[in-house]
């Protein structure tokens, strides 16, 4: 499965931050559609498609109930970790396959590697995910002192690529999921994570 290409906001330069996700949902057909990513979050700014996760990964990061996707999405760079779709029609029931997942781990040191510029910072959305970089070939994991919010711990980690080139990063869970549920507290984490030295 090849990797698709990363939406990149135009404002992505000055925060270095990337977004990672899990996977997309849609129809079979969408599979192979290289743009798919770019598409669909260019199609919520325009205000042509509703995606409920990525007003909930909006939310984490603002902290605002009301979404302005023309402004936050230009900010930051977005992945899904896997490649290939789950199917609409399971949505709610299903999520990405291990073979999805071993071919994000795969796709996931290079599609880094080839951001420009390097993402500083990069928050997960998905446990799945964040648990499989840790088999991630060239791109060795390091965890660092987690973060901590009213008594909750949260692991933190540095991925340092074969390149010298290292980046921190956090997972704050699926972002309909009951990990730190709900936005808000998933927007304080973030904003402990990225606020640290």
């Amino acid at each position: 499965m090849p990797s698709r290409f990363p939406w990149i906001g135009t404002n992505y330069h000055i925060s270095q931050i990337l977004i990672v996700g899990e996977s997309h949902y849609g129809s079979p057909e969408q599979s192979e559609d290289l743009n798919l990513t770019r598409n669909v979050i260019q199609n919520m700014i325009d205000g042509t498609a509703h995606h409920a996760a990525l007003q909930s990964i909006e939310r984490s990061f603002t902290g605002n109930s009301i979404c302005f996707p023309e402004k936050f999405w230009e900010t930051v760079a977005f992945i899904n970790f896997c490649p290939g779709i789950v199917d609409d029609s399971l949505a709610g029931r299903h999520s990405a396959t291990r073979s999805m997942i071993k071919a994000g781990v795969q796709l996931f040191p290079d599609t880094l590697l080839n951001l420009n510029p390097s993402p500083k910072k990069i928050v997960f959305f998905s446990k799945t995910t964040w648990e499989a970089t840790e088999t991630c070939i060239g791109l060795p994991y390091e965890p660092l002192l987690p973060v901590v919010v009213d008594g909750i711990s949260v692991d933190c980690g540095l991925f340092r690529s074969d390149k010298g080139i290292s980046f921190e990063a956090i997972n704050v869970g699926h972002p309909g999921g009951p990990f730190l549920g709900g936005a808000s507290l998933k927007h304080r984490f973030r904003l402990a994570f990225l606020n640290r030295l």
